[in-house]
Order: C-alpha cells, then structure tokens, then sequence
C-alpha cells in the first residue's frame, strides 16, 4: 500500500475515524440547539427543529457504520455508510436552507409564503447554522470514505481475499441497519399519518401511509437478509433477496419522490365543490421534508445491501465450485484405494460383515457436521468405508425439492404472514379513524382504512372500535404475522423445530376465529344483520368457515411431523441404549 501512488489506506482511516468524531461532536450541538428551540414556547407550524433532531439521530447511527467501515475496513459497511451519509448530507443542505429561509423571515421563500416572528426567526437561525455544520462535515466525511473504499477494493482484488467472509459481514451489518431505519419509520410514519388526517392535511397523508407500509416491509427484508448471512444458506435464496432488495430500491425511491412532489406543491390552491382551498398547508413542510429523507436513505441502504448479497452470491458460486472440484478429487482417490486387484474376490453378499460398532457409534453420537474426511482412519472396516456419507459432503443445494405439502405450507405462511401484517396492522394503528369526523361532523376517513370501513357494515364491531376485535387484531398482526412467517422459513430450510411451529401457529389462528364468531353468537349477533343474507351468511359466515378451514392442512401436516419426529427419536434412542460403554467412550473419542 505504501508503495503505491496516493493516500494509503491508514491515512484515509485515520481521516474518515476524525470526521465522524467531529459530526458526533456537531450532532450533539443540533441536538441542543433543537431542544432549545422545542422547549422555548414558542408556537410554529414548520416543525424544523424536530427535524433537525430526527436527522441527527440518523446521523450518529451512520457515523456509527463509519467507524466500523473505518476500525474493520469492510468494503461492504463502507458502501452504506457513503451512500446513506451522502443523503443525510442533502437533507441537512434542504434543512440549512429551510430554516435560514424562516430565520430571514423572506414572505416569498421556496418553503415557506409567510413571514416568521422574530422569536422563531432566531431559534431557526441556531437550527440552520447547526445544520450548516453538519453539511461542512458531512461532505469531506463521504469523500473519504468512498476514497478508502476505492483503495481498498484495488489493494484486496490484487491480493487473495476472502470475499465471502467480507459479503457476509457486510450483510449482516445492513440486515442491523435496515432493522432499525425499519423500527424508525414505523413510529414515525405511524404518528405522521394520524396528525396529516387530524389536521385535514388531504393528499399529504399518501406520502407517510407508503412509508409505514414500506417500514413493515423492510423489517421482513431485514429478516431476510439476516437469513442469507448465514453460512448455511442455499445461493437460490441469496439470489432472490438481490431481487427483493433492488424491488424495495425501487418502492422506497418512489415514495421519496412522491414526498418531494408534495413538498413542492406547498402553498398552491385548488378548488374543491366551488372554495378554493390550498392543496398542502406550511405546517407540514417539515415532516415531508423528512418522510423524503427517509425514504430516500432507506432505499441508499437497500442499494448498497442488494449490492453486498450480489457480490456473496458470486463468491459463494465461485466456493462452491472449488469444493465441488476438491470433492471430485477425493472421491476418486477413495475409488482408487478401494478398487480391488484381479486376485481378489469380491465378497458376496451373505459373506459381506454388517456396519461396524464404531460407524453405529459415531452415527449415533456424533452431532451432523462432526464427522469429517479424516475420521476414515478411525474405522477399520473397509466395506463400510465404502459405504460411508461424511456430513461435510452434503452440498445443501443438492437437497431433494421440496413436496407438494411444502410448497403449500411455504406459500400459506407467506401469504398468511403478510395479510396479518399489512391488513391487520393497519387496523390495529388506525382503528380511531375508521369512523373519523371533521369539525363539521362530518364522516371523514382516510382511503387506506376504507377496506375496514366496508367490513364494518358487515360486522358493526369494527366501525365502533371494539374492545376484543382490536387487541385480537393486533395480536394477530404483532405474533401471528411474524409466526407466519417464519413458520414457512423453517418449512422452506427444513428446521427440525418447524412442525412443533406449525402447530402453535395454526392452533392459534383457528383459536382466534372461534373467539371472534363466539363472542358475536353469545350476544345473539346484535353488531351484525341477519336479515341480510349476503352479509350475514355469505360474508360473515362464510368467510369466517373458510378462514378457519384455510389451516386445516397445514395443522394436520405439522401433526404428522411431530409424530414422525418422535417415532425416529425413539428408534433412535433403543439403538443408543444398546450400544456398550467402550463403543460410546471410542465414538466419542
């Protein structure tokens, strides 16, 4: 590296540590200077200050990826954090602009079409010089980072690098990442749709419902690329979630431009029934400046993570063809060894000695993965040899297909799964705006709880917000929608844990729907009209059947598995039983 023309690699680290020490110092200066200007009584509708601390809490957990690129010098956790930290730095220039624009007090400004009071013009004027900071930082911060990330990737392609090992850290650091910007944009993207639709802020309310809906998501994309980290993981699956993640690239961009458009429409009037009224109010500048913001690093960091899994996928192709060669080589040196001479005679069947007491053993109480090449020198029986499957030459992605009953059981937890998350969970955060009002009294609910709407002339419950239906959605959407998932997870890699699964998941779910039509008929179906008989019989009726019939298969199967299961154990441990304590004492050995 030093003999090589430019900053060497030490330099640039060094550089890139003393920087993100420096916007950590700049953050905490946001943050108190924010704080400052929250707890000054002060009433103003653009909401720059929360912003400002928002992104600094984004900016310290990038910083925080930038250390661990700089400390660990990982191509794959330098990516996300130039790629993310030069988005946050765009933000922070829109903040800068935003909040000097409301400290001048311009009446004209690209933001805002109103003068600020002074008292705001000043605490704005702290928040935009702070921000202007975090902008001087941010901007030789990215540099140095893509600047390191450059030399080293010529320094380690040059050199014989384990790039699985580095693919596979760096996913698992953006599966850390996409975890928490997952859990910020549903709380945030949660509260910011609720105050749009309280606040009769119209179209504004799009741009956070795509963010919740995005959030939820990227927690599942966040599983998922947890799961391709693992070093057992087939390369099919490392394959699809390249696919998913560049999909949620595209899902999340579109929502960033979505916000940006509304942010540019701020101040223009339409006309509605006659009044001409404005489309986007000044009071929510600050939160869709935001919701852009964190549209567009979440999909910086589903970018560079798709990136990362393209690059473990090539390099898990090019392992697995060595060890398939490696493999070739000592199968035929085995072949060699035991190919017998022309003076020998083979043994015939009834002549031919059963599996030695030592194979048994080891078959016994050996562990799936302790059994390696080396272990034939400690079996003396040739023909057993011969006949012998090392765990270490299962290829996993030379496993059987899966069955007609696994691909069903896959594709119910997935589609089960996603119904309980979305569905349910819009539910369950918004049911107090299924049946909103206006000031006038008016009916007045938002498009994405329309669907609720409509199964509330069904069964009333829903419209008034019951006490049982929504902590039983909510159950249903917090514990029955990750189960789902992770039910047909198990079932695709085939865990051994997967019918046990299987069985408290479907239970649960039919004992919910029982619950759900047993409390209805106990008060004689008051909340629903069995007059009507589309909606009682057809839709109330008929839907709830079919839902419960729905895991009835799954139920069954997972039943057989378990028994299964304890049939083998049980064989298994009679085997145990009859081995002596010197053939346990030598497998062991």
């Amino acid at each position: 590296d030093e003999r090589r023309s430019g900053k060497t690699v030490a330099w640039l680290a060094t550089c890139l540590t003393r920087l993100v020490l420096l916007q950590v110092l700049a953050t905490g200066t946001l943050f108190v200077l924010a704080l400052i200007a929250i707890y000054s009584r002060f009433d103003w509708d653009p909401h720059l200050p929360e912003v400002g601390i928002l992104l600094g809490v984004a900016s310290v957990m990038f910083a925080t990826l930038g250390y661990v690129g700089a400390s660990r010098l990982n191509l794959g956790v330098l990516r996300v954090h130039a790629t993310a930290q030069g988005l946050l730095t765009v933000a922070f220039l829109v903040l800068a602009i935003a909040s000097l624009e409301v400290a001048l007090g311009s009446s004209k400004g690209f933001f805002f079409s109103r003068a600020a009071r002074a008292s705001v013009r000043r605490h704005n004027l702290s928040v935009g010089l702070a921000s202007l900071a975090e902008l001087v930082i941010g901007v030789p911060q990215v540099a140095s980072s893509i600047l390191l990330r450059r030399r080293l990737s010529i320094l380690l392609s040059s050199k014989g690098f384990d790039d699985v090992a580095d693919a596979r850290f760096a996913l698992r650091v953006n599966a850390g990442v996409l975890v928490l910007l997952g859990l910020a944009g549903l709380s945030f993207a949660s509260a910011t749709v609720s105050y749009f639709v309280q606040h009769h802020l119209g179209a504004s309310a799009f741009a956070p419902y795509m963010l919740l809906e995005g959030s939820i998501a990227l927690l599942v994309i966040a599983a998922v690329a947890k799961w391709c980290s693992v070093q057992g993981t087939r390369v099919s699956a490392v394959s699809g979630y390249t696919k998913l993640a560049r999909l949620g690239t595209v899902y999340f961009g579109t929502a960033a431009a979505v916000a940006v458009i509304v942010l540019i429409n701020i101040g223009d009037k339409v006309r509605r029934k006659g009044v001409e009224k404005k489309s986007v109010e000044a009071r929510a500048t600050g939160l869709l400046l935001l919701l852009a913001t964190c549209d567009a690093v979440v999909a910086a960091a589903l970018l560079a993570s798709a990136d990362s899994a393209r690059k473990l996928h090539a390099s898990r192709v090019a392992e697995r063809e060595k060890e398939q060669e490696r493999r070739t080589i000592l199968r035929n040196r085995r072949r060699a060894r035991r190919r017998p001479s022309q003076e020998e005679r083979r043994p015939s069947h009834e002549d031919r000695p059963g599996p030695s007491p030592l194979r048994a053993a080891l078959r016994l109480v050996a562990e799936p993965g302790q059994l390696r090449d080396e272990d034939e020198d400690a079996i003396d029986d040739e023909v057993d040899i011969s006949e012998a499957q090392f765990d270490d030459e299962e290829d996993p992605e030379d496993a059987p297909p899966l069955t007609r009953y696994e691909r069903g059981a896959v594709a119910w937890g997935l589609f089960t799964g996603l119904i309980h998350i979305f569905l349910d969970g819009t539910f369950a955060v918004f049911n107090h705006l299924v049946s909103f009002e206006n000031d006038q009294g008016r009916l007045q609910r938002p498009w994405f709880v329309e669907a609720w709407h409509l199964w509330g002339g069904v069964d009333k419950r829903y419209r008034k917000s019951d006490s049982f239906i929504v902590v039983q959605v909510a159950a249903m959407a917090l514990v029955a929608g990750p189960a789902c998932l992770i039910f047909a997870w198990a079932t695709f890699e085939r865990t051994v844990w997967r019918h046990a699964l299987g069985v408290l998941v479907t239970t649960a779910q039919m004992w919910t729907l029982g619950l759900y039509f047993a409390t209805e008929a106990h008060v004689d179906f008051e909340d629903t009209d069995r007059s009507d008989f589309v909606k009682f019989w057809l839709l109330f009726v008929g839907t709830t059947v079919i839902r419960f019939l729905l895991p009835v298969p799954v139920l069954w199967g997972s039943i057989k598995g378990v028994m299964r299961d304890a049939e083998f154990h049980h064989r298994w441990h009679l085997q145990y039983r009859q081995l002596s304590s010197s053939e346990r004492k030598r497998a062991l050995e």
